[in-house]
């Protein structure tokens, strides 16, 4: 919508040598072994039908705390962090709504959905608020309730975003039933069964929002990762261990002081993107940017291919005088052995 250049909204691009925007899928499908590797692509071909990175990477800055909601078939991991968050002090009380408490009964919530639309119906004060520890990663499983406080995520999930809305009133406004469940797929919720409050409450896994040990389970705490450390570099993982009973994703921060130079020893293809500093990534000149403008171009963000790591990983080097900070997103199953795990 800006004029300025053809983006499509909600796709990924990639930048030609002469300055051409063409669209990341279309790349992939040109060439899925050369662009995201054949363990990858054949991975996608068998969830999506189609070689495709299979995985959503994003930054995701809310004005206000989201509707709190749930996903049917949709797992995600959270990245809070300082990079992404100047300013928020380490003791800040931002927190995110997370499942149901103990005491909870299929009754109460059913009362609950039944006032929707009303004024406003109270899910929130049927949850626990967790505070969400910078520095940290979270892992939520899909089915389980909730609503991400109004800090930066980096966020990763598997590709869709099919959801219910259980509140019907924000900040940003209020909700309406018809548009709860708007964003629901036929094959995880039937449309003859919109606005049956009965059927959705009996849907709702209530064993699994109601874990007593949810917090400590899903919590990542930071892990060092000595296998990709070296001199005048740290490496962490942010997210790792499994969810859903598989490696579905993991994040990795890689910290190098200035003048570092380092070679990853990488086994997977992997987004990558810029918290601080400036430098060199594989063969890109790279550098951070905190204030974005629509329909302008960074260099802050970058597929890795398997061509940047055929010769034995990633080189890195920080050309700045300050820190270089990276994140690597891995897609399902990119670890031989699951970090963490």
């Amino acid at each position: 919508g800006t004029g300025q250049a053809p983006f499509r909204e909600g796709e990924a691009h990639a930048i030609t040598p002469d300055g051409h925007l063409v669209s990341l899928q279309e790349l992939i499908e040109e060439d899925p072994t050369a662009v995201i590797g054949p363990r990858v692509a054949e991975f996608a071909r068998r969830m999506f039908g189609k070689p495709t990175w299979p995985i959503v990477s994003k930054k995701f800055d809310n004005k206000h705390p989201i509707p709190h909601h749930l996903h049917w078939k949709k797992w995600e991991v959270y990245d809070v962090n300082a990079w992404d968050n100047p300013g928020v002090h380490l003791s800040h009380h931002f927190t995110t709504a997370m499942g149901l408490y103990p005491w909870v009964t299929r009754a109460m919530l059913l009362d609950c959905m039944k006032r929707f639309g009303e004024s406003y119906n109270g899910i929130r004060y049927l949850s626990p608020h967790v505070l969400m520890r910078i520095g940290y990663g979270f892992k939520m499983p899909n089915g389980v309730l909730h609503a991400p406080v109004d800090l930066v995520h980096h966020e990763l999930h598997v590709l869709m975003d099919e959801h219910f809305l259980a509140e019907d009133l924000t900040r940003d406004g209020r909700i309406p039933a018809d548009v709860a469940f708007l964003a629901c797929r036929e094959e995880d919720y039937p449309a003859a069964r919109h606005g049956d409050w009965e059927y959705l409450v009996n849907c709702i896994d209530f064993e699994a929002n109601q874990q007593p040990n949810f917090v400590l389970d899903n919590t990542c705490a930071p892990l060092r990762a000595p296998e990709y450390c070296g001199d005048g570099v740290e490496a962490t993982w942010i997210v790792h261990g499994k969810l859903c009973g598989e490696q579905q994703c993991s994040i990795l921060r890689v910290q190098l002081k200035p003048g570092a130079r380092h070679k990853l020893p990488l086994e997977s293809p992997c987004v990558m993107h810029t918290n601080a500093g400036r430098g060199r990534v594989g063969g890109l000149d790279v550098e951070h940017a905190q204030q974005l403008d629509l329909g302008a171009l960074y260099y802050e963000r970058a597929l890795i291919t398997p061509t940047a790591l055929a010769d034995g990983g990633l080189d890195l080097e920080n050309g700045g005088d300050g820190e270089l900070v990276i994140t690597l997103d891995f897609p399902q199953n990119a670890h031989a052995v699951t970090p963490g795990a």
